[in-house]
């Protein structure tokens, strides 16, 4: 009898294991090579052919989950976080914010973004910014605009 109420206690805790188990789910993103700190090393401007050499500056974005932060540690500028949509040879860039971090101005953390002008230093030109992937490997990147081409190296 002991035996069977052992074995019936058992059964239930593993029971109630599984089922907990069952019914946790994790949110994961696999954005595949593009997750990570990757430094713009240089901006082609498309209609005039020139190019400018970021590489000595501390441009980043960093990408993780559904979210990209730019960071530019030389200049102080704002940090902004903002979504972005990945597919393929497409990327879009959209609803950014300024990083509440990185600024002392509580009213204007977290709010949408109405100056694209904060975006420029980035090469990001406008607040739906849509991008083709040219290059996306473990070790480079490179975007293309309709005005700017971003050349990436990750860090």
């Amino acid at each position: 009898m002991q035996v069977k109420y052992t074995v019936l206690s058992l059964l239930i805790v593993v029971s109630s294991s599984l089922s907990c188990l069952c019914s946790c789910e994790i949110e994961t993103h696999s954005n595949g090579r593009l997750d990570g700190f990757w430094k713009l090393n240089s901006i082609d401007t498309l209609s005039t052919d020139r190019t400018a050499d970021t590489s000595s500056s501390r441009i980043f974005w960093a990408v993780q989950a559904n979210l990209l932060k730019t960071i530019d540690y030389d200049s102080g500028n704002t940090a902004l976080l903002m979504r972005f949509n990945h597919n393929g040879d497409s990327l879009t860039l959209h609803s950014p914010v300024i990083d509440k971090k990185s600024i002392t101005d509580v009213e204007i953390a977290d709010k949408p973004l109405e100056d694209p002008s904060l975006l420029f230093p980035y090469g990001i030109q406008s607040l739906n910014e849509q991008f083709k992937v040219l290059l996306l490997n473990q070790d480079k990147m490179i975007l293309e605009s309709k005005t700017l081409r971003l050349h990436f190296v990750k860090f």
